[in-house]
């Protein structure tokens, strides 16, 4: 039996032991414009064992309020799935406990939903972007491709950006167990979009911003582990041909090569295997020959000490390179 929506906006939350934050995030949401407006918050708190989330909560005496403890740590992959589980409103707004909301958040994102109320799925902007998107409306997985590849640079990161993300349940209710099939991939929230697009669900691109990111700070958060879980894209069993395929798991696949390797030299959390099973899952599939000679180079050179320092070196060079050209772009 389809699952019912009730009209309206959930803001959801999930949130793993971070206090503060998640009390900053609800201060901030409450100040919103259009508070009034939006059906529930929901959070969805993934067993914190360093305060009791459901007091926190109680102490803001809300009845919009509504929150979902897990009995176990579900982990981070999983955990950010959920709301396409718990949602009982037919628009859903995920939202990390970090992002930094606007005091007109709400308001966009509902004015959006007032003029596009059968698109499957909103992807709006964030305020310090590398590249602003622009208003447009997809029609299908190839659409889809061809925008992120259509500009100067490769929008990876606002793409699998959690907190620009809204949905229209009612249509991606559809493929949700998609995202519970590929929640190791860190991206199981994106994942029903693309299976939506495959079937030609429209959604639809804003330049509107509704947050700001803030860089996470530590909390477990590895580079190793989240590059390991992006590369299985290439599994994904999407219909699209070869030269979309490589395309698209180009997109996904939003931690470089040359970032593994930095956080590899300067041992910040990503082994030589992390690297390894990246390549071998995604940056192989779409490379071009000389960044293939580049990996097997890495790995010749990095069998040496001495090769692991000129390495970072390099590395670091061709990190301030790419920063450069980025600003540089973002000045045109």
């Amino acid at each position: 039996m389809k699952k019912k929506y009730a009209e309206g906006l959930t803001i959801c939350i999930t949130s793993y032991n971070r206090k503060i934050r998640l009390l900053k995030q609800l201060h901030a949401i409450k100040n919103c414009k259009e508070y009034s407006k939006i059906y529930e918050i929901l959070i969805i708190d993934n067993h914190s064992n360093k305060f009791n989330a459901k007091n926190l909560i109680a102490d803001f005496n809300d009845s919009k309020i509504r929150i979902v403890i897990h009995p176990i740590n579900m982990g981070m992959s999983t955990n950010i799935c959920m709301p396409l589980l718990f949602c009982r409103s037919k628009w859903l707004w995920t939202l990390s406990d970090d992002d930094l909301v606007s005091s007109d958040s709400i308001g966009k994102i509902l004015e959006e939903i007032s003029l596009h109320g059968n698109i499957g799925f909103i992807k709006f902007s964030r305020e310090n972007s590398v590249c602003v998107q622009n208003d447009c409306i997809i029609n299908d997985l190839y659409d889809f491709i061809d925008y992120y590849h259509s500009e100067k640079i490769l929008r990876r990161g606002d793409l699998i950006f959690i907190s620009t993300n809204v949905f229209n349940m009612e249509i991606i209710s559809n493929y949700t167990t998609e995202a519970f099939n590929y929640s190791y991939s860190y991206i199981g929230f994106l994942i029903p979009v693309l299976f939506a697009l495959q079937n030609k669900v429209r959604i639809k691109i804003s330049s509107k911003s509704i947050v700001k990111y803030i860089q996470p700070d530590g909390d477990g958060y590895s580079y190793g582990t989240v590059g390991k879980g992006l590369s299985i894209v290439s599994h994904l069993p999407l219909r699209v041909n070869k030269k979309y395929k490589k395309k698209l798991i180009n997109m996904l696949m939003s931690i470089t090569l040359l970032s593994l390797i930095r956080k590899y030299l300067i041992h910040d959390g990503v082994t030589l295997e992390d690297i390894k099973i990246c390549y071998n899952n995604s940056y192989k599939q779409y490379y071009k020959f000389y960044h293939k000679i580049f990996y097997y180079v890495f790995r010749i050179v990095n069998s040496t000490y001495v090769g692991r320092i000129i390495m970072r070196i390099g590395i670091n060079q061709l990190r301030n390179m790419r920063k450069n050209y980025l600003n540089f772009i973002k000045s045109l």
